[in-house]
């Protein structure tokens, strides 16, 4: 009994069962012969004009199945399988008696030849190949110009930045005021200007806190009624205290707005008592807000309110960052503090802290700064 099934497109797997009789000898062994069928009649399938298949068939097999490959499409052939052992050699060649065989015909119809089908596959993958590496050309391309275009866009950006800062520093500059030069018989009506404030319309509300010459007041100015802090001499102030709290003025008039420095909202000098209206921040000095957070009581803090939650190492590196980012200001500015402490930094909402109390501070008329007296 012979099995057929057709392995690919060009070959097939014939098997077959071993004989029942084989002369009581155990070692058999095949021989598959592979024909091509040219002329046949209608009448006699078995008697054609045949030639050998183009295919290798194995002539000697152990085995009771075999694969044959390289078959044409459109094509009869016919196979013989040969079941041979040692008795049929001797009777073929003693006898003339050939040994019986099994036969099949096969077609194998509509099948793609083989060969064909590697070449579309070779066609296919070269063809994938090329679109694969124009699609990676293509995205290594725009990657670059990407990564070039933002390049430029960063460093137009800070082409811009530094023009624009420039601009602005140059313009301060250009518009600032000159710092005044007080003489010990300068009177405060000498400087009268547009920081002048509108006396009657400030309220002190509370006395905030004290320092070597003068105090910190809480007050309410104007119909808004907006929260200012208050700067003001001592009622037993001396003349040099007036020159003193006169200096602090004209440092900060000659500054600018600026995030971590207290801003100069104006003044009231036109009689006695001298007021300095400055920017209030609602937490204090840094100095008490420090301790506090600590859970020590500070009876210097100037704040009304207290923290919210307690200080992160993030928290204290922001504080310095602002101060530093203060005193780099002033630096560009010109001018030199004298007296950075904690007690001198305020706080204000968000923990923002600024640069205040510019009581020793002095504003420098050249580039150097030499001090003549030892500290």
């Amino acid at each position: 009994m012979l099995r057929l099934h057709f392995f690919n497109q060009s070959g097939v797997e014939i098997a077959w069962q071993s004989p029942l009789e084989n002369g009581d000898q155990t070692h058999v062994i095949y021989d598959v012969n592979c024909l091509i069928r040219k002329i046949c009649s209608a009448d006699d399938v078995d008697n054609c004009l045949c030639e050998n298949c183009a295919s290798d068939v194995d002539k000697v097999l152990k085995m009771n199945h075999v694969i044959v490959m390289g078959l044409s499409s459109f094509v009869n052939h016919t196979f013989k399988i040969f079941a041979k052992n040692r008795v049929s050699e001797v009777a073929k060649r003693i006898y003339g008696n050939e040994g019986n065989f099994a036969t099949l015909n096969i077609m194998i119809e509509g099948l793609v030849d083989t060969m064909n089908v590697i070449y579309l596959n070779v066609i296919y993958g070269f063809v994938g190949l090329i679109v694969l590496i124009i699609l990676l050309f293509c995205y290594t391309t725009f990657e670059r110009w990407r990564l070039r275009r933002q390049e430029n866009d960063v460093q137009m950006t800070a082409y811009l930045g530094q023009r624009a800062r420039r601009f602005v520093l140059n313009f301060f500059q250009a518009v600032q005021m000159l710092p005044l030069v007080v003489a010990e018989d300068r009177t405060t009506n000498e400087i009268l200007d547009g920081f002048e404030l509108d006396r009657p319309q400030l309220k002190l509300v509370k006395l905030l806190g004290t320092g070597n010459f003068g105090q910190v007041s809480k007050a309410i100015y104007g119909p808004s009624q907006m929260r200012v802090a208050v700067k003001s001499l001592k009622d037993n102030a001396e003349k040099e205290d007036l020159e003193n709290i006169i200096l602090e003025l004209e440092v900060m008039k000659s500054l600018r707005n600026h995030p971590h420095v207290v801003g100069h909202i104006g003044h009231c000098i036109e009689k006695d008592p001298v007021f300095i209206v400055l920017e209030y921040l609602p937490y204090g000095d840094l100095l008490g807000y420090l301790r506090k957070s600590r859970g020590i009581e500070d009876n210097y803090d100037t704040g009304e309110k207290d923290r919210s939650s307690a200080l992160t190492e993030k928290d204290l590196l922001s504080f310095a960052w602002m101060i530093a980012d203060g005193m780099d200001y002033l630096a560009s500015m010109k001018v030199v503090d004298r007296d950075l402490a904690a007690r001198n930094v305020l706080v204000g909402e968000n923990r923002v802290c600024k640069i205040s109390d510019f009581g020793l501070a002095r504003s420098l008329q050249e580039d150097i700064y030499t001090r003549r007296t030892q500290a």
